[in-house]
């Protein structure tokens, strides 16, 4: 018999699954959808400073990237930095180290304005 948290760990990994599966024949939409509920799922199992949550968080902006969403996937990035840098935990300052590439690469990204809006 699995711990809770283990069979919800089992979960998010199928969803994660799941959405490479949906990657793979191009349906991108649900492909962002399965990576938003995997993440959800996975970060309740394990906490937001697990290595598994950011790989989550790294899978679902990369989704997000593939359809477009690149402004937004850098402001989910930096909003996920400044939550776990503001964490204050030793768990939190380890979680650094397990930053996938893309993270510590877009936070330097400059944001611009989204179309349509005015300075």
């Amino acid at each position: 018999m699995f711990h809770p948290a283990q069979e919800d760990v089992a979960i998010g990994f199928t969803l994660r699954t799941f959405a490479g599966y949906e990657e793979a024949r191009g349906r991108l939409p649900f492909a962002r959808a399965y990576r938003e509920n995997s993440l959800d799922v996975i970060a309740a199992a394990l906490g937001p400073t697990h290595k598994e949550t950011l790989l989550a968080i790294d899978l679902y902006c990369g989704s997000m990237m593939k359809q477009g969403y690149f402004e937004e996937a850098v402001a989910f990035y930096r909003s996920i930095i400044l939550q776990v840098s503001g964490a204050g935990s030793e768990r939190a300052a380890t979680a650094s180290t397990h930053i996938p590439y893309t993270f510590r690469t877009l936070v330097t990204y400059p944001l611009h304005p989204v179309r349509g809006q005015q300075d």
